[in-house]
């Protein structure tokens, strides 16, 4: 819609497991546009400068096993069924609150 109108547009957005983010960039290879799709991925969040405002007690908050791979700061798309969204279980147990309730 914003190509054909002659309008400059991009997708961007974080989300805090990396699902999110993977999805939104799978998104952006849809766009026929040279602009970047925001920052790539989730380091700049946690591991650049703005490191202060956000906080994991992890080595990274993605709990993914096949985010897009980024070279000289580009992401790359591969081929793969849907937004191919595959979790690491021991990443996401991690990150699970469990709770039990009695009755």
């Amino acid at each position: 819609y914003a190509k054909n109108r002659g309008i400059d547009a991009i997708i961007g957005g974080s989300g805090f497991c990396g699902i999110q983010d993977k999805c939104y960039q799978k998104l952006a290879f849809t766009m026929d546009t040279s602009l970047p799709s925001e920052e790539i991925g989730l380091p700049p969040y946690f591991k650049g400068e703005r490191q202060k405002f956000y906080s994991y007690e992890f080595e990274e908050p993605s709990i993914l096993t096949n985010d897009l791979p980024i070279k000289n700061q580009y992401v790359h798309d591969r081929e793969e069924v849907g937004f191919g969204i595959d979790v690491d279980l021991s990443k996401l147990q991690r990150i699970t609150e469990k709770k039990w309730s009695f009755s």
